[in-house]
């Protein structure tokens, strides 16, 4: 008995042969697209959404806009949220923490066995500890804010920095904003 159905859809749900299929359907949806994959909508500065006008909604702001996505035309609203961006970025900062930690370690490992203080195991190899480093790095967005060099030598050597503008330009284009899309042009 419903006239409109509306289903909810996650970004790990998105396909192209699923939108085809709800295309031909009398459902129609709202999801969300993976930020990456869109710099186009991210590079939309904060200062061109609007704050919504629900007071239950304080701190997030919306821009709304047309984009073909999965081979249609659908409507894009890009939302900014005070409270997102608070929780991201407490994640990053730990995320930043465990990993300079891990690296901290990795590169005492690596100095002590150069100073022959440390002789147990396989001698490191640059692969090896390229390997290490990647793993550690391997959490979101640490790649690019922690850029790391292993240089070569008798035992490799580790050298790590976190890049502060690559955080500032993170916090500037993605933090905070999610991208949600919809079939529902009248909304």
């Amino acid at each position: 008995g419903c006239d409109h159905i509306t289903l909810i859809f996650d970004k790990g749900n998105n396909s192209k042969e699923a939108f085809a299929t709800l295309d031909g359907s009398a459902f129609h949806f709202v999801g969300s697209l993976v930020p990456s994959q869109h710099a186009d909508l991210l590079a939309i500065p904060l200062k061109e959404l609007r704050p919504l006008p629900n007071p239950r909604l304080e701190g997030c702001s919306a821009y709304r806009t047309e984009k073909v996505v999965f081979g249609q035309k659908r409507t894009i609203l890009i939302t900014y949220n005070d409270h997102l961006l608070e929780g991201q970025m407490q994640g990053i900062q730990a995320s930043l923490a465990k990993a300079r930690r891990r690296l901290d370690e990795l590169q005492t490992t690596l100095r002590r066995r150069q100073e022959g203080r440390l002789k147990l195991g396989r001698a490191p190899t640059v692969e090896s500890v390229g390997g290490q480093v990647e793993q550690i790095l391997s959490g979101q967005f640490l790649k690019k804010l922690i850029q790391c060099e292993v240089s070569d030598g008798k035992v490799p050597a580790l050298t790590y920095y976190t890049d502060t503008a690559a955080l500032a330009r993170l916090t500037r284009t993605q933090l905070g904003k999610t991208i949600l899309f919809t079939d529902n042009t009248q909304w």
